[in-house]
């Protein structure tokens, strides 16, 4: 028969006057004939130690609770599938939901799913949910969310992934209000004491300078961002923490500027921070003014973007890395293409009739084009360096047209397709004549290889608005809309498209174009073709004279 358990609870004093919570568990006993207990078992525990760290742990919740409640800044949180786990009174009321309304809702499909310009994102490159995505903190100021009411307002915000072990199980979201802040700053030019109680809750690192520079206030983040206590710099000259090689472009680009009442001006520069070592900082300088327009304060905002320079940095030496490689390897295929070429023609000169005559052509035509592809190689590796690729100079609009209409025509001619060309413009460009030439009849030849045999191409230029425009039309399968953004990105091929090619052409036309301040224009529809104008600025008389 089982014993009955009976569980009490109370409290006993221990040695030193202490209060310790004792657990008692008592089983009651059986009785035999006699009416006499067999045995009484007991356990007695201390559960202090539990009780302690429970109320611990209400406590630090409640705290957390608290927290989440009393700052300004909205923050909520995703779980793995981008819905709300939880989110503070403050982002409810900014996004105007009752309490409880946003919990486990899809947050990208509610709030985030537009930018500033009112275009809807793609649900996989919502940047407020890159953090899940990504595994990386990612920050912006150039966003909108949208309200319930589905009115929308700017934000700034931070996305920092949580990670538990190795792996991302969620992110946190905190944004603000920049509407708020820009009206907040209003009003803190008709108050140094509103100012101050807003920038002391800023994590920028936010000052207000005499006009000279001298500091007169300096927010509590110069701690955290510099490692200085904002009393020990009250009254010094921040010119003594700028680096040295950046105080002209400090004060030529911000500190006079703003002097002349220009509002909301940037620089980047480098800050010595108490450590001795120098950080890179990002400073708005706007001027407070009197009732007379003079400016009697300036006001700054500055963040750290010492990891944005860094990236920065990377990027530069892969680009440059990249384009050595390209150069390398396409110096290096130079030679033995060229000699595998030449010895293929060599041996059709001699003997055209041979049994290998087929092969020997195939060789030629097979290494003439992979001579061109190098070349493309190696005009994009230079493109990407410092080294001149262009040599400019004033031609007249009609002799470069000339020239190029009888090289279409001749490209057109051996494809088998036909050529309508009417180019008669008056005017003079500044071009690389070369270039520009090659760039046309890549369009040409793009023309060409991706319409029907025996079409006809049509080749015009116009020149509206002081730019001269080369129109090159077939009448072509045309090109989607989903591939349009996509046709100048290198080694980029249509789907579905046979036709041989390395995907450059564009991508080196494009390149061409941009290098003479112009650019490449498309239109296509499938099914009626593609026109692709090649456009370039015309001299002016003023540049004439110049």
């Amino acid at each position: 028969m089982r014993l009955p358990i009976v569980f009490r609870q109370f409290r006993r004093i221990v040695a030193g006057g202490v209060l310790a919570g004792v657990a008692l568990w008592t089983f009651k006993a059986l009785r035999d004939a006699g009416g006499r207990p067999p045995y009484i078992a007991a356990q007695v525990q201390d559960t202090t130690e539990a009780r302690r760290n429970k109320e611990n742990l209400q406590r630090l919740i409640r705290q957390n609770q608290s927290i989440l409640a009393s700052v300004g800044e909205g923050i909520y949180g995703l779980d793995l599938d981008e819905r709300t786990s939880f989110v503070n009174p403050a982002a409810e009321r900014m996004l105007g939901y009752g309490r409880g309304e946003l919990a486990g809702r899809h947050q990208h499909d509610i709030v985030s799913h537009i930018n500033a310009d009112g275009v809807p994102y793609p649900e996989g490159e919502c940047p407020a949910n890159a953090a899940l995505r990504e595994g990386e903190v990612r920050a912006s100021s150039d966003e909108v969310f949208r309200r319930k009411d589905g009115t929308s307002f700017p934000v700034e915000y931070v996305s920092t992934p949580i990670r538990e072990g190795s792996g991302v199980v969620g992110a946190v979201v905190t944004f603000r209000d920049i509407t708020d802040r820009k009206q907040a700053e209003e009003a803190l030019r008709e108050s140094e004491a509103r100012f101050r109680l807003l920038a002391e809750k800023m994590s920028d690192l936010v000052c207000l300078h005499e006009p000279d520079g001298r500091y007169i206030y300096i927010s509590p983040s110069c701690r955290r961002l510099l490692g200085y206590d904002p009393e020990d710099l009250l009254g010094t000259d921040p010119y003594d923490l700028f680096h040295p090689d950046d105080l002209k472009r400090i004060r030529s680009t911000a500190h006079d500027k703003a002097l002349e009442g220009q509002g909301a001006v940037s620089v980047i520069y480098r800050i010595r921070k108490a450590s001795g070592e120098y950080t890179w900082f990002e400073t708005l300088t706007e001027p407070i003014l009197d009732e007379g327009g003079e400016v009697v304060r300036l006001q700054t905002a500055s963040r750290d973007v010492s990891e944005r320079k860094r990236i920065e940095r990377v990027l530069a030496e892969a680009a440059r890395a990249k384009a050595e490689f390209l150069a390398e390897v396409s110096h290096e295929l130079r030679t033995p293409l060229t000699v595998i070429r030449g010895n293929a023609e060599i041996g059709l000169e001699l003997d055209r009739d041979c049994e290998h005559g087929e092969i020997l052509q195939e060789i030629v035509r097979e290494s003439s084009t992979m001579s061109r592809m190098v070349e493309d190689l190696l005009f994009l590796a230079r493109s990407e360096s410092a080294a001149p690729l262009f040599r400019m100079e004033p031609v007249e609009a009609r002799v470069l047209l000339r020239g190029l209409a009888r090289r279409a025509t001749s490209l057109a001619a051996e494809h088998g397709a036909k050529l309508d060309a009417k180019l008669e413009e008056a005017g003079l460009v500044r071009v690389d004549p070369v270039r520009v030439e090659q760039a046309i009849l890549a369009l040409v030849d793009n023309a060409i290889k991706y319409g029907p045999q025996g079409q006809k191409i049509t080749l015009r230029s116009t020149a509206p608005g002081g730019e001269l425009r080369v129109e090159v039309g077939d009448r072509g399968p045309g090109i989607p809309e989903s591939e349009l953004a996509h046709v100048f990105e290198r080694f980029y091929r249509l789907a579905g498209v046979d036709e041989p090619g390395s995907g450059l052409g564009l991508s080196i036309a494009q390149t061409i174009a941009e290098a003479h301040g112009g650019r490449i224009e498309v239109e296509s529809r499938p099914g009626e073709g593609t026109r692709m104008s090649f456009i370039l600025p015309l001299l002016s008389d003023q540049s004439l004279s110049g």
